[in-house]
């Protein structure tokens, strides 16, 4: 994907691979530290940096029903996307219990 005439010099844009798991993990568990900072749990902001996260995040990167590009400034990982099909459900709740359940973990 060739998308440097369209971002600020140094800045990239490239799918993810397995071996940015851990800096897509830190971007993550930092801009939810930020900003919920005093909305969520300080213990709950805490875990995002956990082994089971990082496992976690690998297994997103090795789902073929989704897409996870990175933003790169000086090839370092600064921003991160997922894209994916949509999940309905008849029942809404459940389709929200679903969406979230990788954050109960």
């Amino acid at each position: 994907m060739n998308n440097s005439e369209f971002l600020p010099k140094g800045y990239k844009i490239r799918q993810a691979e397995m071996t940015d798991a851990k800096e897509i993990l830190f971007v993550h568990a930092q801009t939810w530290k930020t900003t919920y900072n005093d909305i969520i749990e300080q213990t709950f902001l805490e875990s995002l940096n956990s082994e089971e996260r990082l496992i976690a995040r690998k297994n997103r990167l090795l789902d073929n029903a989704r897409t996870c590009f990175v933003v790169l400034y000086e090839n370092q990982v600064v921003g991160f996307c997922e894209v994916g099909a949509a999940i309905f459900h008849e029942n809404r709740f459940l389709w929200k219990k679903e969406q979230w359940k990788h954050y109960e973990s």
